[in-house]
């Protein structure tokens, strides 16, 4: 009965490091932003615009594909605010990558503004940049450690001179991504979180 329950101890062993390697298997996906522009969108001079791209990568060695996700995010709408009813080509800019008007893969990809995040009491507004697949097994391809575009945003500012941050709320599970895709045939593959994940992105209303 020992020698039993010693075999599968050793099994359950070997189990657990299977598994916690399969965990380490996952693509890591680095990710930033980048301000683009800033501009005055009125005559009167009390109404400006800023523009930021989210861009990403993936750190891992070789090539991967990035085939769905929801990238959250939070802001102080004291601050700036972004449309409730946003418009592609004016409020955010898909690139030709992740674009749902070229790319079928993502035609029913959307940027969405939910107001006032319903998850916690910081009062900040919660956004998702969603990209939504057609097919399991495409994406769009992440050249190892080359940045990729995914999206422009264009918020008002509310209040210029001040600064503020621009704060992910992605869904993890350890460092888990747990709503961000690679391109898989039989099972989901998910991406790790790299770099940037847990970093607010501080910046500057001019």
């Amino acid at each position: 009965m020992r020698q039993i329950l010693n075999l599968l101890l050793v099994f359950v062993v070997f189990m657990g490091f299977g598994i916690y390697a399969d965990a380490q298997d996952n693509p890591k996906l680095d990710a930033h932003w980048k301000v683009i522009r800033g501009e005055n969108v009125s005559n009167s001079g009390n109404s400006t615009t800023l523009t930021m791209r989210l861009q990403i990568r993936c750190s891992s060695p070789g090539l991967h594909k990035l085939n769905s996700g929801d990238f959250y995010i939070e802001y102080d709408s004291t601050y700036m605010l972004f449309s409730h009813n946003a418009e592609a080509g004016i409020d955010y800019l898909w690139a030709p990558a992740f674009d749902p008007k070229t790319n079928p893969l993502y035609k029913y990809s959307k940027v969405v503004d939910f107001g006032t995040n319903p998850f916690d009491n910081s009062g900040n507004n919660l956004m998702d940049v969603s990209i939504i697949d057609t097919s399991h097994s495409q994406g769009t391809l992440l050249d190892s450690g080359v940045w990729t575009d995914v999206v422009d945003l264009t918020w008002h500012i509310e209040k210029p001179g001040f600064s503020t941050e621009i704060i992910w709320f992605m869904t993890k599970e350890g460092r888990v991504l747990t709503n961000v895709y690679e391109s898989f045939e039989d099972m989901p593959k998910n991406f790790d979180s790299g770099d940037g994940w847990a970093e607010p992105f501080i910046v500057r209303l001019e």
